[in-house]
């Protein structure tokens, strides 16, 4: 790829970045109930680096999953809602990250508006502190722990650290 091909590039990219970041910062905003501020966003390569050893935790043999039934999420997101640790900050994944980077928010607002926050996400809802201590992925499928086929779908669910021991659905 020529220079200029790759700054045409970077310019479409930052362009795109751009448009997104303002709609989407928006609707984060109003899901969280709090204002997101462009000092919240996680660089491009703090992102990139971070979201790869999050996948690496969550789908490594030493984090435990859980599986819940599609009509229990009341469950699962009450189980969420107690996880609320104080002033403990979170990094929020979302399918838009490659673009505009990840979003450090408090932990506790996270829990509490999971619903309104995974709807934004548009992928996995996939939280995790900054140093990966604690992280928690919450995932729909159509397939359980044993690998049948579920119609009706069913949450799979990888804690660890604190966000595992004060889970409590």
């Amino acid at each position: 790829m020529s220079e200029t091909d790759q700054k045409l590039n970077s310019a479409l990219e930052k362009n795109r970045a751009s448009r997104i970041r303002s709609s989407w910062t928006a609707s984060l905003s109003q899901a969280c109930g709090m204002e997101i501020a462009p000092e919240y966003f996680l660089s491009l390569k703090e992102t990139t680096a971070l979201k790869e050893a999050f996948w690496s935790k969550v789908r490594g043999k030493g984090c435990p999953r859980r599986f819940y039934s599609k009509k229990n999420f009341e469950q699962i997101e009450s189980g969420l809602k107690a996880i609320t640790n104080g002033q403990l900050t979170s990094v929020l994944f979302s399918s838009v990250d490659k673009y505009i980077g990840a979003v450090r928010l408090p932990a506790s607002v996270v829990f509490n508006h999971i619903q309104s926050i995974w709807k934004v996400t548009e992928e996995d809802f996939c939280v995790a502190t900054p140093d990966l201590q604690n992280g928690i992925c919450l995932e729909f499928n159509y397939y359980d722990e044993r690998g049948d086929f579920i119609k009706e779908g069913v949450y799979e669910l990888s804690l660890w650290g604190d966000f595992s021991s004060n889970f409590s659905p």
